[in-house]
């Protein structure tokens, strides 16, 4: 019974890299600035990873 519960189990990792792009950036400094509408608007045009990391080690 191990042996196929050590088959079924998916061992997931988040990628060690991922390119931090400019809707990070935006998110990031309207995060830090406070500014709400900002943040919805830089949301609504694309979404969330939360293992992307900028080069602080911040993620977004």
């Amino acid at each position: 019974l191990r042996s196929i519960e050590s088959k079924l189990t998916i061992n997931w990792r988040p990628p060690l890299t991922a390119d931090w792009n400019k809707y990070d950036d935006r998110l990031m400094k309207a995060a830090e600035r406070g500014d709400v509408e900002k943040i919805s608007s830089v949301l609504a045009k694309k979404g969330v990873n939360p293992t992307k990391l900028d080069v602080e080690g911040r993620s977004a």
